[in-house]
């Protein structure tokens, strides 16, 4: 349960008030250019003037302010606790967490029950059913985010006061994606990093590369004009396969020219502009898993991954470790995400960092996160002091926005993660076009897993065939899930 004394009696804040106080930025918009249309304009982020309204006039005497962090993998990060690591993320960590005690008075709590994403969802959902919680704020597994937002156990913040989720420390694109009905029931910003770690990338062997690329094809160069694309990566890895032990067999003690796993095939699909699943311009969700692109897209991608020139390293024998591959030099490209980076940390040769790659030069960057690793912001629906709850994460996130994204930056750029200068325009492409599928992130028809199955079984025609398959029962689904979120507006 909340415990404070407030020093003062806070004042409700509506939102005109929110945006007629201090200045505010005019909002633009930047046009979807994919030839499939799957998402809408995304409006540009402002900074309202809720930071310079709150942050004189709110002072909270110790107060605890209990966050519950879960996920399913056990690396999701915890931006809340101190474990004197001295690392730079852990001194921003003490740093933002240090601000929030001395200007506000507020000190933090987290509890984690990381990799056991399950009980969280049962704790929330008990909680709810007893009308009481003892967290101000959450960071949840995606899954279980969409899951408990269909049931009412999450609080509107688009509603919660004194949150202006216009401001730059939110994620616009996923408010553009994820807001359903005009209800946003979970979100990302600057207050967690584990969107960030869970968003897709390529890491390419720097030594590799050189020696078996001899066109003097520049990446980072193809990235910057807009030419990494899906073409390039299957052309550049068709220069490396070869038998290192020479026992005939090609398994994990070979060279390949890329590693990958299950999740790349929908990765790649969203990078090349594809969803199984948007949110259209009513605000309501709509199928749109097939079109003649993203046809193309699951063809070309399966194919190369059941070549001899790649490898998936979740269902390869061999006995080596894929992240000892990477690091033994087995590969020139390794397609992940940052939060398995930390695994090359050591690794003697230099590797670069690159998005994933498009489909076609044509279209714009789209980075795809990984839903089922991903974790998101939420706030119970039962909310014992709206008002203070809110003003504390807008003023957290304001706070982390300065603080957290820099050291954030700062560790992926200085060794942890990556080692050049060049990776840092990489990391703006990255986290600059991040998007969200609502339909895999709702699961909707469990869509995700049967697509996938389409690489695990080598099958790369057979997109169509499942949409003929699961259209109906995909649209009723979609339908349910509208219904569910409109009806919870509809009893506000």
């Amino acid at each position: 349960m909340l415990k404070r004394t407030l020093a003062f009696t806070l004042a409700l804040i509506t939102l005109f008030c929110i945006v007629s106080c201090g200045g505010t930025t005019p909002a633009t918009t930047e046009p979807t250019v994919t030839d499939n249309d799957n998402t809408a304009e995304v409006t540009a982020p402002t900074t309202t003037g809720i930071y310079d309204t709150l942050k004189n006039d709110i002072y909270l005497d110790d107060m605890e302010f209990n966050v519950h962090l879960s996920g399913n993998s056990q690396h999701t990060p915890d931006d809340f606790t101190v474990v004197e690591s001295g690392s730079v993320m852990d001194d921003a960590i003490f740093e933002k967490n240090a601000i929030m005690a001395e200007k506000y008075g507020v000190l933090f709590t987290a509890v984690n029950t990381f990799a056991n994403a399950s009980s969280a969802e049962t704790m929330m959902r008990r909680s709810n059913t007893a009308g009481e919680n003892e967290y101000e704020l959450c960071i949840l597994s995606g899954y279980n985010c969409t899951t408990l937002a269909i049931e009412g156990v999450l609080y509107d913040m688009k509603k919660l006061p004194n949150v202006d989720l216009s401001n730059s420390w939110w994620d616009q694109t996923a408010i553009r994606d994820l807001c359903i009905a005009n209800s946003m029931f979970f979100t990302t910003g600057a207050l967690s990093t584990a969107i960030d770690d869970f968003t897709f990338c390529v890491l390419f062997n720097k030594e590799l590369y050189k020696d078996k690329v001899t066109d003097g094809t520049n990446l980072y160069a193809l990235a910057n004009e807009g030419k990494w694309t899906l073409d390039e990566l299957i052309r550049i890895s068709s220069l490396v396969s070869e038998d290192l032990n020479g026992d005939d067999i090609m398994d994990s003690r070979d060279m390949y020219g890329t590693i990958l796993w299950d999740d790349e095939l929908l990765a790649t699909m969203k990078a090349g502009g594809g969803k199984i699943a948007k949110v259209n311009e009513d605000g309501l969700i709509e199928l749109t898993m097939y079109s003649e692109r993203n046809d193309n897209i699951v063809n070309k991608f399966i194919t190369f991954a059941n070549s001899k020139y790649a490898i998936n390293f979740q269902h390869m024998s061999g006995g080596v470790a894929w992240y000892n591959m990477f690091i033994e030099d087995q590969a020139i490209f390794m397609m992940t995400m940052f939060n398995e980076c930390h695994r090359f940390r050591n690794m003697d040769t230099d590797y670069g960092i690159l998005p994933q790659p498009r489909y076609s030069e044509d279209q714009e960057w789209y980075s795809p996160i990984a839903p089922w690793h991903s974790a998101f912001i939420c706030v119970p629906a039962v909310c014992e002091d709206p008002e203070t709850i809110g003003a504390v994460i807008e003023l957290l996130g304001y706070h982390s926005e300065q603080i957290l994204t820099p050291a954030y930056y700062d560790k992926t750029l200085n060794g942890t993660y990556v080692r050049d200068e060049e990776s840092k325009d990489m990391l703006d492409i990255i986290f600059n076009n991040r998007i969200f599928d609502v339909g895999h992130l709702y699961k909707v028809s469990n869509l995700q897993e049967t697509i996938t199955n389409l690489l695990r079984n080598n099958n790369p025609t057979g997109l169509s065939k499942l949409y003929a398959s699961y259209q109906r029962a995909s649209t009723a689904y979609i339908a349910n899930i509208n219904k569910s979120i409109e009806a919870l507006k509809a009893n506000d």
